[in-house]
């Protein structure tokens, strides 16, 4: 059997493994990543075209598993291959200690690319929104929580209802914090539907916000949201956030 395709299964329980019950587990910290490992030893040692696939196809294979932005890993795992073929591969000699410190710094170049490709894959995608049940927020009073989802491309979230400080760094942070008007709307949509909001252009306090969903299997559903917005906030909106306009 041709090794190429040993390692690339041994790969694949790599990647089910650290997606599934090691991605929980309690000592996730001090493993490894195994993945990411296989990719270097293939980049300097065996730098074949069907190793640039593998290391390619074990990316997607994690964007597949566990990424909401298929192809982003494949392209980091990419890079990675590709600068440890080119630099470390050609400058270094082989050796415990200098494949040590190659996925030492392999791991930081796919870090790296991770993070500023992101942005790139979020703004093909058009963002997205996050739909949530009652008292959406409850206990993450710290504005990362707002944050974090706003640079990871959130653009709205729709909910039953919001805890208030929640609310409040969601306006701060320029994403649109809508409640249903009629809670029963949220059993309605689904994880796969795509939402569009309307009417942000005439967005105004105390106006409901149409909201329209359309399904994978091709039907359609609408309905009305609330805000809480006031014209400061409507700003904030618009300008992407409130520290925008300050």
């Amino acid at each position: 059997m041709n090794v190429s395709l040993i390692f690339f299964g041994i790969g694949l329980v790599f990647v089910i493994l650290q997606s599934t019950f090691l991605h929980l587990a309690s000592w996730t910290p001090i493993i490894p990543d195994l993945t990411l490992i296989l990719c270097v030893y293939w980049a300097l040692n065996r730098p074949r075209v069907e190793a640039v696939w593998a290391t390619f196809l074990l990316g997607y294979a994690i964007d597949i598993l566990s990424s909401p932005q298929p192809g982003l890993n494949a392209l980091a795992f990419s890079m990675v291959f590709l600068v440890v073929y080119v630099v470390f591969g050609y400058f270094w000699a082989n050796g415990p200690l200098i494949s040590a410190v190659t996925v030492f710094a392999a791991v930081w170049l796919k870090v790296g690319t991770l993070i500023v490709i992101s942005p790139l894959f979020e703004l093909a995608t058009g963002g997205w929104v996050a739909v949530g049940d009652a008292n959406y927020g409850e206990g993450s009073s710290r504005e990362h929580a707002a944050m974090e989802p706003r640079f990871r491309g959130c653009r709205a979230v729709i909910t039953r209802s919001f805890a208030r400080i929640a609310e409040t760094n969601l306006k701060k942070q320029g994403v649109l914090a809508l409640t249903f008007a009629d809670p029963a709307d949220y059993d309605g949509v689904g994880e796969d539907d795509r939402i569009s909001i309307r009417g942000l252009a005439d967005l105004a306090p105390g106006r409901p916000v149409r909201v329209e969903v359309s399904r994978p299997d091709g039907s359609t559903a609408a309905f009305d949201t609330r805000h809480t917005l006031s014209a400061d906030q409507i700003d904030w909106f618009r300008a992407g956030s409130a520290l925008n306009i300050i």
